[in-house]
């Protein structure tokens, strides 16, 4: 996935969200301010930086250093290329304090927030043994398939009221 399609699914979820009786502050990301916990795995969309030495460039970021090749004008300098820790400008955010003594803000895409809620409404916990396994009971591979889940929750919770 990558930011524009997490921007997207974003807008989608927040409708669902408001459903479902979510009370965190809904509001859009600022450029560079809010931060992404989920990791995008796209590497055309990682960003780019130019480095002096590649293992060093590797070792302080969660990327890694490549070298290009060399041409006329660019000397053989190393590229450092990792994921993106921010949203879009835009994209839909969910956030809320928790904490008593000392609060903490913690936030996340509202396209975060549906698939966990939607995730751990449908699994089960398998005993095996000794350990617990947690299975899901649906299909959770292609967002259409969390959207009309996170429907069937909303439309669930209308027939129990």
């Amino acid at each position: 996935m990558n930011l524009r399609k997490m921007k997207k699914l974003s807008k989608r979820a927040v409708p669902l969200l408001i459903a479902l009786g979510e009370k965190g502050e809904i509001f859009p990301a600022e450029k560079g301010e809010n931060s992404l916990s989920s990791v995008i795995t796209d590497k055309k969309h990682w960003s780019r930086s130019p480095a002096r030495n590649g293992e060093l460039a590797s070792f302080l970021w969660d990327g890694y250093a490549y070298q290009p090749k060399c041409r006329k004008n660019n000397p053989c300098k190393f590229i450092s290329v990792c994921p993106p820790s921010h949203p879009l400008k835009g994209t839909p955010m969910i956030g809320e304090t928790s904490g008593y003594y000392e609060p903490e803000w913690s936030e996340e895409t509202c396209w975060e927030r549906l698939c966990g809620l939607v995730f751990w409404h449908y699994v089960d916990e398998k005993v095996l043994f000794d350990s617990v396994e947690l299975v899901a009971t649906r299909d959770f591979s292609k967002p259409h398939h969390v959207l009309a889940a996170a429907r069937e929750m909303i439309a669930d919770r209308e027939k129990a009221e």
